[in-house]
């Protein structure tokens, strides 16, 4: 790993590792959900039924199937964060510019991975981000319930847990 750019290359912004990076435990950046043990289906697989939207302009919440609930975005900040966001998909006929698909555009602000004082390794903006703007994604590996218990069960109480259960 480089401390120049800890995704690689695989977003439009660099996430620079700021202090001892050679003490960074070894990991795979990933933009995406990766299947791992246990997993019964793909987590990249699309199953929503697209828009038939043929334009970027028309996927407005009285025509799109994408927007069943009113528009979800205004200037790509989330307009209410108390009900369910269904953005427009690889399914969709309306296009990669579509003004429904914010959280597909990758990461849009400046971040960089910091080793912190008493807790470990953390992720930081280096610019102010505007309240209800999308950030980036929190992406990995999908494990099945028995390998997520097995690694709960095998690390220590102080050991930092970043395992994400569906209920």
């Amino acid at each position: 790993m480089e401390p120049g750019d800890v995704t690689g290359g695989t977003e439009a912004l660099p996430v620079p590792v700021c202090g001892p990076w050679e003490e960074m435990d070894a990991f795979e950046y990933t933009p995406e959900l990766l299947a791992g043990p246990g997993t019964e289906e793909d987590p990249g697989e699309v199953t929503i039924r697209g828009c038939e939207c043929r334009d970027n302009s028309c996927c407005m919440p009285e025509t799109c199937t994408c927007l069943p609930h009113g528009a979800n975005y205004a200037n790509r900040t989330i307009l209410d964060n108390q009900r369910p966001i269904l953005e427009c998909n690889i399914m969709c006929q309306c296009g990669e510019a579509c003004p429904n698909r914010e959280t597909q555009t990758g990461l849009q602000f400046r971040l960089k991975v910091l080793k912190l004082p008493g807790k470990g390794w953390g992720l930081l903006t280096e610019e102010d981000i505007p309240k209800g703007r999308f950030v980036c994604e929190y992406a990995g590996e999908v494990l099945g319930f028995e390998e997520a218990s097995r690694r709960i069960h095998s690390q220590k109480p102080s050991d930092n847990n970043y395992i994400i259960a569906k209920v």
